[in-house]
C-alpha cells in the first residue's frame, strides 16, 4: 500500500514512519526511480514501529555540523539512530580529504544510505568499482575509497556508517 497522505495513517504515527514518508516524498519529487528508496524507508519504519513518541528534526537545524574543505556533514540524533546528510562538492575524494584525518589506507566503515543529488563512486580495495547516482540506495562494505563523479555536488543521507552510526 502506498501512503499518499499522512492523514491516512493512524493518529499515533511513529517518527520513523513520518521521516520515511517525508524522505520518500522528497526523493519521489526529484527522481522517477524510487522503488529502492521506498524499500529503505520501509526498513526504517519497521525498525522504529514500536516508538510512541513523536520526534521530528530538520536538517536546517541539525544537532551537529562538521564542515570540511570540500563539503559538510549535518547530523540529527534520534533515539537509537543518528542520521547524517553529507554534501560533497566537486573534487571531494575520501583518500584526499578524509584519509589524513583517520589514518587508515581506505575507509573502514560500512555505509547504508540514499543519494538524492549527484553521483559518487566507490573503489574497493580489490579493484572493483561501483557508481551510485541520485535516486539510488546503497550499501558499501569496508575497504573502499569514495569520490564525487562529475561537476555537480553529491548529497547523500546515511543511516549507517561512519557518519550515520
Amino acid at each position: 500500500m502506498l501512503i499518499k497522505n499522512l492523514n491516512e495513517l493512524k493518529p499515533r504515527i511513529s517518527v520513523s514512519i513520518l521521516l520515511a514518508v517525508k524522505l520518500y516524498k522528497y526523493i519521489a519529487n526529484k527522481n522517477n526511480e524510487t522503488i529502492i528508496i521506498f524499500r529503505v524507508c520501509l526498513v526504517i519504519m519497521n525498525y522504529y514501529k514500536q516508538m510512541d513518541d513523536y520526534i521530528i528534526k530538520r536538517f536546517e537545524n541539525p544537532d551537529e555540523v562538521r564542515e570540511f574543505d570540500k563539503g559538510k556533514y549535518e547530523v540529527v540524533n534520534l533515539p537509537h539512530m543518528t542520521i547524517g546528510k553529507a554534501t560533497y562538492h566537486k573534487g571531494w575524494k575520501w583518500s584526499d580529504d578524509v584519509k589524513p584525518t583517520v589514518g587508515t589506507e581506505s575507509c573502514q566503515a560500512t555505509h547504508l544510505g540514499v543519494i538524492v543529488e549527484g553521483s559518487v563512486k566507490a573503489v574497493h580495495n580489490d579493484g572493483t568499482e561501483a557508481t551510485y547516482h541520485a535516486g539510488e540506495a546503497y550499501s558499501i562494505q569496508p575497504g573502499h575509497d569514495g569520490m564525487v563523479v562529475g561537476d555537480n555536488p553529491a548529497i547523500v543521507y546515511e543511516f549507517a556508517g561512519a557518519w550515520g552510526e
